[in-house]
C-alpha cells in the first residue's frame, strides 16, 4: 500500500526525506529503506508530527537509540520518526522529568552527578527513556518499573494523557502499551530517584556495571538481547548449551562471547538475523522444551505477514513426516509379515523390503542431515529409529529371498 506524503511535505518541507535507508538509524546497521523519515527535536514536535501522520492514515514508528528494533531488508512502509527529543530536568526532591528521546545513560550520569540513586544500571544500557518505559528495560537486577512515576502519553485525535506506573500493568520486559495495537507515543518519562547518595560512590557502583558488560557481552553492531530471559533460566545458556554459540548465517552470528547476542560481522541482513533466530527457537525448543520470546521487535514489510507466521517449519515437518511413516510401516509389517508376503508372491516381497532398507538408508541420513544442521532432537531420534528400520527391513529382505522364510 501506498500513502500520500505530500501534506506532510508541505509541512515539513526538506526536514521531511523520502525512500530514506534505514541501516544508519540502526544499532545493528541493516535495515531497507523507510517511505518517509523526520527528525525531531522536541516532545512537542514529536507529538505535533505523529498527529499529523495520524490524519492522514500514515502508519507511523518511532526510533531513539535504534537498539531492539530489527527492520525487514525491504523496509517500512510508512513513517519513520528520528526522535531527538532529549532534555532532562532534574529536581531537588529527586524526581527527573525527561522527554523520550533521552538517552539512558545520559540520564543516569547526570542523575548520578547530583547524588540520585536507583538509576545507575541504565549507564550500560543502549536505547532511549521512550523506548524503555514501552519495555520495562532493566539490568542488573533493577528496570524502569522500580522508578518510573508516571509517563506522558500521545494519542491519535490530539489526546495526551499521563499514566501512572500502575496503568503501565509492567511485567517482565512487557507493559500495557507494548501489548497495545492502537497507535500511540511516549512523549516523556518522570522518575522518581533516591536523594542523598555520594556521587562518587554512584559512580564507582556504575564502572562495576560497565566492566561487567565489557567482559559479559559483545562489542560491535549487535540488537542487544535477542530474547526475553525464560522463567527461572537464561536465553544464552540455552542456546550455548543447544550448541549454537558461534554459529552464523550469512553475516550474522550468534555471539562467541554471549549466545543471546545476534552480531553483525558485516554485510549481514535482516533476513540473516530471522534466519538464525528462527534457528535457534526451534534447537532449543526441540532439546529442552522452551519456547523463546524474542526481546528485540520485528518491524517492516515482510515479517508482519500472516503467511509468514503461519508457515510450517518444512524440515522439522519432514522429519516427523518420515519418523511417523517409518514407525506404522514397522508396525504393520511386524503384524502382517507372514500374510503380505503370501499376497505378493515370492517375486515382489523381496522387492518390498528392498524398498524399505532404502527408505530406512534414505531417513538416516536426513536425520544426520537435519541434526548436523540444526541440532534437532526430532533429527536425532529419526536416525535411532531409521538405523534399526534399515536393518531389519534389509534382514527381511535376504529372509524373503528363500521362500518360506517368513
Amino acid at each position: 500500500m501506498s500513502y500520500d506524503y505530500e501534506p506532510l511535505k508541505r509541512l515539513y518541507g526538506d526536514r521531511l526525506k523520502l525512500n530514506e535507508p534505514l541501516a544508519r538509524y540502526t544499532v545493528a546497521r541493516l535495515g531497507g529503506p523507510a517511505d518517509a523519515r523526520i527528525s525531531v527535536g522536541s516532545a512537542a514536535m514529536l507529538n505535533e508530527v505523529a498527529q499529523a501522520a495520524w490524519q492522514q492514515g500514515i502508519p507511523t514508528r518511532i526510533i531513539g537509540g535504534g537498539a531492539n528494533v530489527l527492520f525487514s531488508d525491504l523496509g517500512y512502509r510508512g513513517l519513520i520518526i528520528i526522535n531527538d527529543a532529549k532534555t532532562i530536568d532534574i529536581h531537588d526532591d529527586g524526581t527527573v522529568k525527561a522527554e523520550s528521546g533521552a538517552v539512558l545513560t545520559h540520564i543516569a550520569r547526570q542523575s548520578m552527578s547530583r547524588g540520585l540513586a536507583g538509576f545507575e544500571w541504565a549507564v550500560s544500557v543502549p536505547g532511549t527513556l521512550g523506548g524503555a518505559i514501552v519495555n520495562n528495560a532493566g539490568a542488573h537486577g533493577s528496570d524502569t518499573a522500580a522508578v518510573l512515576t508516571s509517563a506522558e502519553i500521545t494519542f491519535p485525535n490530539s489526546k495526551i494523557e499521563t499514566w501512572p506506573v500502575d496503568k503501565l500493568n509492567y511485567h517482565y520486559r512487557e507493559s500495557a502499551l507494548k501489548r497495545r495495537s492502537e497507535p500511540f507515543v511516549v512523549l516523556s518519562g518522570t522518575l522518581q530517584l533516591e536523594l542523598g547518595h555520594d556521587p562518587a560512590e554512584l559512580q564507582a557502583k556504575a564502572d562495576g556495571f560497565i566492566a561487567h558488560r565489557k567482559t559479559t557481552q559483545p562489542p560491535g553492531a549487535s540488537l542487544g538481547s535477542m530474547f526475553k530471559n525464560p522463567p527461572g533460566d537464561y536465553a544464552g545458556r540455552l542456546i550455548e548449551a543447544a550448541g549454537l554459540k558461534g554459529k552464523q548465517i550469512g553475516g550474522v552470528m550468534i555471539s562467541p562471547v554471549h549466545a543471546n547476542f545476534f552480531v553483525n560481522t558485516g554485510g549481514g541482513t535482516a533476513s540473516d538475523y530471522l534466519s538464525l533466530t528462527k534457528l535457534a527457537q526451534q534447537t532449543v525448543k526441540d532439546q529442552f522444551g522452551v519456547d523463546l520470546e524474542l526481546e528485540v521487535e520485528l518491524i517492516g514489510e515482510g515479517f508482519d505477514s500472516p503467511s509468514d507466521k503461519q508457515k510450517p517449519n518444512f524440515l522439522n515437518s519432514l522429519l516427523n513426516l518420515l519418523l511417523v511413516t517409518e514407525i506404522i510401516i514397522a508396525i504393520l509389517v511386524d503384524m502382517f509379515a507372514s500374510p503380505l508376503s503370501q499376497l505378493l508372491g515370492p517375486s515382489n516381497t523381496p522387492l518390498l523390503f528392498a524398498g524399505l532398507t532404502i527408505l530406512g538408508v534414505v531417513s538416516t541420513i536426513i536425520g544426520t542431515w537435519a541434526t548436523i544442521k540444526s541440532s534437532s532432537l526430532t533429527g536425532i531420534c529419526l536416525i535411532f529409529v531409521s538405523f534399526i528400520f534399515a536393518g531389519v527391513s534389509l534382514l527381511f529382505f535376504y529372509l524373503s529371498l528363500a521362500p518360506g522364510s517368513i
